[in-house]
């Protein structure tokens, strides 16, 4: 080991000082060596072994050549490998104004631990570890502006791990946003993505409206009471109201229709949007309207009107209610038609009768 003397005879009127220095030096692996006691106040020695070990207490000299420059108060330094190990103190004051503790290892402290800022107005804003039998705090003092942690490169800060449970027992949790006002304010998307599956609570694409839906290829399910399913949105843009299943829809039905409701709706009213088709056509000199005949035998094989659907088919297919409006109108019609033309064919009848008549009467006439 190498051994190590002094480079300037060490003075100093604090006998308990030159005393701890003594013991940290004959505790730290070096030859116990004698420390001379003088009491002296006119002079600031300094010990300095190169590479191993540096205790420095200077204030005339800026310590020796190879030592940390500008040091005017007390200096204690360990440095084997710079690249592996390091531990270090430096208080100076006039000169920086400022007291620096290098430490590469663990800090133990057993107690608190407080980190205090002065500023010139002498108020103080601390941050305190606490450490008790039940828990670990960390709590900030007198900062009007917060506890700040992050990253100043930028890198992911983490807050427990797998294995926690995290609580914000506080009044509001601001995401992104300086001055929350509700229980978790977030200025931007809020996801939860889990198994692949993407939800987020967000703005619409033009950023008009609110939006909540998946961000992945998912559908998404809105209900109550923990499973329940009041709705269900599949990726086609189709809905699903009270419990239905696409897998219960026919697939053709599906691609044609936008909303599938399970039992029924109960409203005081309901509207048709604008439709291009409807029964008027009856109406046309073009249409070729089925004599009564022909309506009678065509019941007789098939046990319902023409253009109606069928009570399997309806049983099987369900039906459009614009399409059966349109045909049921079109019976309509068809039964108008039918009324006006056995109206002319009845008023035809009564005019040749009252014909008949007036004939009979003159042939009376001529016979008296």
């Amino acid at each position: 080991m190498k051994t190590t003397k002094f480079q300037n005879q060490l003075k100093r009127k604090d006998y308990f000082f030159n005393l701890f220095t003594f013991l940290f030096l004959t505790g730290s692996g070096f030859a116990q060596t004698f420390i001379p006691l003088p009491y002296s106040s006119d002079t600031y020695p300094y010990y300095y072994a190169a590479s191993i070990f540096d205790l420095l207490v200077d204030k005339d000299n800026n310590g020796p050549s190879s030592g940390l420059k500008g040091v005017e108060g007390f200096r204690w330094w360990h440095d084997n490998d710079q690249s592996t190990e390091y531990m270090g103190m430096s208080l100076t004051w006039s000169a920086y104004n400022k007291a620096n503790l290098w430490v590469k290892g663990d800090i133990y402290s057993q107690g608190n631990l407080t980190v205090a800022s002065t500023n010139p107005n002498g108020q103080h804003d601390n941050f305190k570890v606490l450490v008790d039998d039940y828990k670990t705090q960390l709590i900030s003092y007198g900062d009007e502006n917060g506890l700040n942690i992050s990253s100043d490169l930028g890198n992911k800060v983490y807050i427990g791990d797998s294995n926690d449970t995290v609580l914000f027992p506080g009044e509001n949790i601001g995401i992104g946003i300086d001055s929350p006002q509700f229980k978790v304010h977030a200025n931007g998307t809020i996801a939860s993505d889990y198994n692949g599956i993407q939800v987020k609570l967000a703005n619409n694409k033009t950023k008009t409206d609110g939006w909540i839906g998946t961000g992945s290829n998912h559908g998404l399910f809105i209900g109550t009471n923990g499973t329940g399913s009041n709705m269900y949105l599949d990726t086609s843009d189709n809905v699903y109201i009270g419990g239905v299943q696409p897998s219960e829809i026919n697939t053709s039905k599906r691609s044609s229709y936008d909303l599938f409701v399970h039992k029924g709706i109960l409203t005081e009213d309901y509207g048709i949007g604008p439709k291009a088709t409807w029964a008027d056509y009856v109406f046309n000199d073009t249409y070729k309207l089925k004599t009564l005949k022909e309506i009678d035998e065509f019941i007789s094989v098939n046990k319902h009107l023409p253009n109606i659907p069928s009570q399997k088919s309806i049983s099987e297919n369900g039906y459009n209610l614009h399409e059966m409006n349109v045909r049921l109108l079109e019976k309509i019609e068809e039964l108008m038609l039918y009324t006006i033309n056995q109206q002319k064919e009845l008023d035809k009848i009564k005019e040749d009768y009252q014909g008949l008549k007036n004939s009979i009467r003159n042939l009376e006439i001529k016979r008296h």
